[in-house]
């Protein structure tokens, strides 16, 4: 979720959760006090698995305490959040499962084989998914837990995508559209987008994926192969590639009194979409959500062979069309990628 950008983390009371993103798969409250690494470690420690265990497997319940702060803290930007609680999926979206994580790069696998602690779903979620760190054992390192919408068993990636998408803007006569995408569930997807979030946690793609983590590390790298010459820090682009409402982005609607853009300003943001890196609105909020989505597409293009497409159309017609990473910048930053 993570995830903000203006996603904006949520950092939950009880020992896990920061969200990694702040406007999309999710877009969370500032507002709540920051867990330490203690809370951390302790849960962690009660979050046991083995690494030789099938990733499709690492499901469970989520513990009732942190759906309950889940519930306290998001409903506080929307009171949806009220009604989370635990899914268990079936059989067939078990096998859906297996199949989406089967999709991942084999070298993102690998990670995840020894770092992906839990994957918990959660009904009436707001937004695609939350990828978050705990703490184990005597050296502290650092594994993951992903939290995910039932939904995207039962959505494919293009629907999905133009959801999430559409739904910052009011209703009217302009629409974005995806091409390009591979016909999938869109639990693939949001599998790619979260895991990527690891991948970046663990090689640093970008300076930090999330800014709690850089005092508990002290990190001090301001930028990476990644970050040059498109971000000045981790939700301000450089002037350049800054347009308007970027930072009223709301995606899913997630901050109630936020609302929606005037769908009639599409038409000036798509325009200077074109001129930045961004793959989507989306990945315009934070380094981190730029970095899983631009990993996620860059796959996905892959798979299907044909480049992947960012449209505005006014009814039937084609007003901006965008091909994200055919621009010279983001040809580099796939080199960076692939290295």
């Amino acid at each position: 979720m993570p995830l903000q950008s203006t996603h904006k983390h949520l950092l939950i009371l009880i020992g896990l959760s920061l969200l990694l993103c702040l406007q999309s798969s999710c877009q969370h409250s500032t507002d709540i006090e920051d867990i330490n690494l203690e809370q951390r470690q302790q849960w962690g420690q009660q979050l046991s698995f083995h690494n030789k265990q099938p990733l499709a497997q690492r499901t469970s319940p989520i513990p009732n305490p942190l759906l309950t702060t889940w519930q306290n803290a998001d409903s506080q930007l929307n009171p949806i959040a009220l009604t989370y609680k635990n899914y268990v999926p079936s059989q067939a979206e078990k096998e859906t499962l297996r199949q989406s994580l089967a999709k991942l790069p084999l070298s993102w696998q690998k990670v995840l084989k020894e770092k992906l602690v839990r994957i918990f779903f959660v009904e009436n979620l707001m937004g695609a998914g939350i990828t978050d760190w705990v703490l184990k054992g005597e050296k502290d390192q650092r594994f993951y837990t992903i939290i995910l919408n039932p939904k995207l068993f039962h959505t494919n990636t293009k629907d999905w995508l133009e959801y999430r998408a559409n739904s910052m803007f009011s209703q009217g006569e302009y629409r974005i559209h995806y091409v390009g995408l591979p016909d999938m569930p869109a639990l693939t997807y949001a599998l790619f987008h979260e895991t990527a979030h690891i991948i970046d946690f663990e090689t640093y793609q970008t300076p930090f994926v999330d800014p709690f983590m850089q005092r508990y590390l002290h990190i001090k790298n301001k930028e990476t192969p990644f970050t040059k010459n498109v971000w000045l820090n981790y939700n301000q682009p450089i002037q350049a590639f800054e347009f308007s409402e970027r930072k009223r982005l709301n995606a899913y609607q997630l901050t109630v009194q936020r609302g929606t853009i005037n769908n009639a300003k599409l038409l000036a943001i798509f325009t200077h979409l074109k001129q930045t890196p961004f793959v989507t609105l989306y990945a315009s909020l934070t380094w981190a959500e730029d970095f899983a989505d631009f990993a996620t597409f860059s796959k996905l293009e892959k798979m299907e062979a044909v480049p992947l497409r960012l449209q505005l159309k006014k009814g039937k017609e084609t007003i901006v069309d965008i091909k994200p990473l055919s621009s010279p910048i983001n040809q580099a930053r796939l080199f960076t990628l692939s290295n």
